[in-house]
């Protein structure tokens, strides 16, 4: 039977880790410490694999139920859903990384002006 929010609030939690099954292979993770967190249980390429969706609250059942239908979807065309998510997170570490790295030059730029030759070579272990 599809869970509710209701029967979602309603969980407690148990003395180990439990699984509650919603629908299309939506699952919610029970931790002992009460913690709820969103599973999708799918197949790709012929093995079975689970992908994090977040964890709940901070992730209503709908939103939940959204992104299973858009793993879904991936998955029929051919594409890894955890792959292309670890691909995004990939992504954004590095446009993090270079984000930082500009900031670090421009700081650098600022400053290395009043500075002796030795100092500036020491703090542009970054460039």
């Amino acid at each position: 039977m599809p869970l509710t929010d209701r029967a979602i609030k309603a969980i407690k939690p148990a003395d180990k880790d439990q699984w509650v099954s919603d629908k299309d292979g939506l699952r919610l993770l029970v931790k002992s410490n009460g913690n709820k967190f969103w599973r999708l249980k799918y197949r790709f390429a012929g093995k079975q694999k689970t992908l994090a969706l977040g964890s709940y609250p901070e992730t209503p059942l709908s939103k939940a139920r959204e992104l299973t239908m858009q793993a879904r979807l991936t998955v029929k065309s051919g594409v890894d859903p955890a792959a292309e998510k670890r691909e995004k997170v990939r992504e954004e570490q590095r446009l993090n990384e270079d984000l930082f790295m500009n900031v670090a030059r421009e700081w650098w730029e600022q400053q290395s002006g009043g500075w002796d030759r030795r100092t500036t070579l020491d703090a542009c272990g970054f460039a």
